[in-house]
């Protein structure tokens, strides 16, 4: 007769599976998952957005803030807009007194619409747009004098053209001379748009807004030129007339160094810098002269 074989003990089963070093009970958390691949802010700041390939940062890169060209398109036409109804708008009260105060209002009401316009077209689509911070650095403030310094070359070339072909010429310090003379009030309000608005919001507007979002759809050199060119124009001043043409001439080669240093560096920093200095510069040439 067989023998009935004997089970073993359940204490004999869980020892023998048991190991030497027992596991911590509960069992830990379900680790998490790794950061999906995708594009992010680039951590490094050379560019506002970088691959990440889902285990570490590669070398492709976005380039500057991205910004959807028909939202650079719809600024572009909100700054015609602008230009169109401010002129309209101050031709009746130019002899307002006190005139600072016009000349003040005037640039705060253009300014802030410029401000508002560039800063909805960056987030257009874009609900997550990189910070405005994120458009300086340190090194900017040695980059703007050469921002400057090149400027101020291609402005002596645009006066070498200008003289060649006797093209008529009126510069935009004419009338802030005008204003010195007659109105010291009128010329800080002047100084201070100049060299603290214009340099912010005009490289915002015209590099940050319109050079990326035309560069999204041309590319980088189309990009430059045609924001160069409306930046010129941007600058008309009708009670000039034809001597509006130098003025522009000048202006849009300002613009084309300003958008290539924009396109070159992908922040706005440099160009801020350098605008500063060149619209410093004019100012103090007005008021010393």
């Amino acid at each position: 007769m067989w023998e009935r074989a004997r089970r073993p003990s359940l204490g004999a089963v869980t020892a023998a599976h048991t190991p030497h070093h027992r596991a911590p009970w509960p069992p830990p958390a379900v680790p998490v998952a790794a950061v999906p691949a995708g594009w992010y802010a680039d951590p490094h700041r050379r560019a506002d957005l970088r691959w990440w390939d889902g285990s570490s940062w590669t070398e492709h890169d976005h380039g500057p803030a991205p910004v959807a060209f028909r939202a650079a398109a719809f600024a572009c036409a909100a700054l015609v807009a602008l230009r169109v109804l401010s002129e309209v708008a101050l031709a009746p009260v130019r002899d307002v007194r006190p005139l600072w105060l016009l000349a003040a209002l005037f640039y705060v009401v253009l300014y802030g619409a410029m401000a508002v316009v560039a800063l909805r077209a960056r987030r257009a689509g874009r609900p997550e747009a990189p910070p405005l911070r994120r458009e300086v650095a340190a090194s900017d403030l040695w980059r703007g004098p050469l921002v400057w310094a090149t400027t101020l070359a291609a402005g002596v070339i645009a006066a070498v053209v200008i003289r060649a072909v006797d093209l008529p010429m009126r510069a935009n310090g004419d009338l802030v001379d005008t204003y010195r003379k007659r109105d010291l009030a009128v010329f800080a309000v002047t100084a201070v748009a100049a060299v603290v608005l214009a340099p912010l919001v005009e490289e915002l507007f015209f590099r940050g807004v319109l050079l990326r979002g035309f560069a999204a759809r041309w590319g980088s050199v189309p990009a430059v030129v045609l924001q160069g060119l409306i930046f010129g124009v941007y600058h008309v001043i009708p009670r000039f007339g034809t001597g509006n043409l130098g003025l522009v001439l000048v202006l849009t080669c300002y613009g084309l160094v300003f958008g290539a240093w924009a396109q070159h560096t992908g922040r706005l920093g440099p160009t801020i810098v350098g605008h500063v200095l060149v619209n410093a510069v004019a100012i103090t040439v007005a008021f010393v002269r």
